[in-house]
């Protein structure tokens, strides 16, 4: 599996007529004290690997409508904010290549934490325990902005392939 990060528009000429895929990269946590900032991760029930929400457009449906709808369903009760971040691709072994676009969720209530299928993490879980694990890592690292608050996108420059 190759995976890629494109600029927002890039994704949009190189999608087709495919159903748009959406991930999620959610934080908790202010990045002050003792708790710090976490990256949210849903749990894939059938192969119990941690994975970023993610699903895809309805029809009708606006891409960032349809990620307040993801995130939502996998944390419950919660108040956050989304923000578009990139797009990715997902080149598979017969080379076929999947695209969609990543947003930015900044949770700032989350009652249900604990009966959620979804876990805050300080630290991400090794790769063996993730469902495309080189992408959620690609997209981690492209939104340090995100988790770092002393960049900002414009200083991340260009997109590059991972």
């Amino acid at each position: 599996m190759e995976c890629s990060i494109y600029a927002l528009g890039e994704v949009k000429k190189k999608r087709l007529r495919e159903a748009r895929s959406l991930l999620v990269l959610a934080r908790s946590g202010s990045g002050d004290g003792e708790d710090g900032e976490k990256l949210i991760l849903v749990r894939d029930e059938l192969n119990a690997l941690w994975m970023l929400p993610g699903g895809v457009c309805q029809k009708g449906e606006d891409e960032a409508e349809a990620a307040r709808r993801i995130l939502g369903d996998a944390l419950g009760e919660a108040v956050f904010d989304v923000r578009a971040l990139c797009g990715f691709g997902v080149t598979e072994e017969d080379g076929r290549e999947r695209t969609g676009t990543a947003y930015l969720a900044d949770v700032r209530e989350w009652p249900d934490e604990r009966v959620s299928h979804a876990k805050a993490f300080a630290r991400m879980p090794l790769g063996s325990q993730m469902a495309e694990a080189a992408l959620c890592f690609g997209l981690h690292r492209f939104a340090g902005e995100f988790f770092d608050a002393r960049l900002t996108i414009e200083r991340l420059g260009q997109p590059a392939a991972l």
